[in-house]
């Protein structure tokens, strides 16, 4: 199984082109698809990937250009400690099989996804002036907060009641 994550532009000018694939044919994960964006919190870059079906969101915190190379595990890893704060019961190897193997491409401007990131990107100014230093950030529960505004474009769910579904849990 495999995961495609379509970066931004603004991500794709700091990832080195050898990650980064043309998007030509993805094969589809029942699950979707990821948008990733990025931003920064002291000077430190953070990605926000968020899913196309379900709009559930995972924070990547401090991601260094030498660690894109592990992005796999990085990803994997992080969404499923996120399943477990957002009480979705999955363990670890599941979501291995689940997600595969993560591969990089250019934006595929897949606005609904865009649009949702481009919300949420304004809790991210208050959240730098409320908790301030790097240090200082609780990104699990922060996250946990995001993936629990419902949006309309999916019933009125909240993406990790979406995800729950999804995933069958």
């Amino acid at each position: 199984m495999k995961t495609g994550i379509y970066i931004s532009r603004k991500l794709e000018k700091l990832i080195p082109k050898k990650f980064i694939r043309e998007s030509v044919q993805v094969i589809e994960n029942p699950l979707g698809t990821w948008s990733a964006n990025i931003f920064y919190v002291s000077r430190k870059k953070c990605w926000i990937l968020t899913n196309s079906v379900s709009f559930y969101t995972v924070i990547l915190q401090d991601i260094s250009t030498a660690a894109i190379k592990n992005i796999n595990e990085i990803f994997t890893h992080t969404l499923f400690h996120q399943l477990q704060t957002d009480e979705i019961a999955i363990d670890i190897q599941e979501v291995q099989n689940l997600f595969g193997e993560v591969d990089l491409f250019t934006t595929n401007n897949d606005r609904r996804t865009i649009g949702v990131q481009n919300s949420l990107s304004i809790n991210f100014d208050d959240w730098k002036y409320e908790f301030g230093d790097f240090s200082n950030w609780p990104f699990r529960d922060l996250n946990r907060r995001i993936n629990g505004i419902p949006y309309k474009q999916i019933g009125w769910k909240k993406p990790k009641e979406k995800m729950k579904e999804i995933l069958g849990k």
